[in-house]
């Protein structure tokens, strides 16, 4: 009874450490080092504040960072693509994350 116990408990602490890792807060670090590998091979950082934009929210932020993931063949993680986003947003757009 005890060891069958102690399995359950171990397969929910296992499974709420892989839960938690993905919900972590966003590494800006890592964004930054995602978006100079990956991002930089196509453009330099004037495309977030040129005068003509069509980043307005962090949805569309979130949008443009999938269709560049995607077009770039980069591979990442769905938390590759958070910290990204949150590397952007935090360095050049500064929208509310309730956005």
């Amino acid at each position: 009874m005890h060891k069958k116990y102690a399995l359950t408990m171990l397969s929910i602490l296992t499974f709420s450490l892989i839960t938690a890792n993905a919900y972590a807060e966003p590494n800006l670090l890592h964004g930054k080092q995602l978006h100079e590998k990956a991002c930089q091979q196509c453009h330099d950082d004037s495309i977030y504040t040129r005068p003509d934009s069509i980043i307005f929210s962090l949805k569309a932020l979130d949008n443009r960072v999938h269709f560049c993931e995607r077009m770039a063949r980069a591979g990442w993680t769905k938390k590759d693509i958070s910290d990204v986003i949150a590397y952007l947003n935090d360095t050049f757009y500064k929208y509310d994350k309730k956005n």
